[in-house]
């Protein structure tokens, strides 16, 4: 199961390369509506043709934009998070460092969730560890953890289960 996701998922950056080297050269030599308009197509375009090359580069595409989303949803709400936490007068705030059970195994899932975590502000990652069976926990550190459970579950359940969709298919 996991060599054929991975024989499914090998070219997937070069087809998202050529994707965007699409986007950014054909508008500059040809002119259809100008403007955002033409990148808009090509975009759409590519997106056509480079799914009926291979079909996975669709579902790698749609799961990549899903997760930029989400990492966006997540941005916008832990800012709001601390900024409300900087203008009250006495913030209650629950400081803790909490150990994250990974699934993710590989150097680049690992990689791109503490970046994902790090990014969102109110948490930093501390360290990488392994638990007795060898399994990898991150630790992380967090502002404001009132339920530890629900804090790793919410890593697992999104950041984690979004970059597994994209590195080992929807299915994993």
């Amino acid at each position: 199961m996991r060599s054929r996701l991975q024989h499914e998922h090998r070219y997937m950056p070069y087809f998202l390369l050529t994707h965007l080297l699409l986007i950014i050269a054909l508008p500059a030599f040809f002119t259809i509506f100008g403007g955002i308009w033409d990148y808009l197509i090509v975009l759409l375009l590519g997106v056509l043709v480079l799914a009926a090359v291979d079909y996975h580069y669709a579902i790698y595409l749609y799961w990549t934009i899903a997760f930029l989303l989400y990492l966006l949803k997540e941005l916008v709400v832990s800012n709001i998070t601390m900024a409300w936490l900087v203008i009250q007068p006495n913030p209650k705030i629950d400081p803790g460092i909490i150990g994250v059970p990974l699934t993710a195994s590989t150097d680049l899932e690992i990689t791109a969730l503490a970046i994902s975590v790090v990014l969102t502000p109110g948490t930093l990652v501390i360290e990488l560890g392994r638990d007795k069976e060898g399994r990898n926990i991150l630790y992380v550190h967090s502002i404001n953890v009132r339920d530890p459970e629900a804090f790793r579950a919410s890593i697992q359940n999104g950041f984690e289960r979004m970059i597994l969709n994209i590195t080992r298919g929807a299915h994993a």
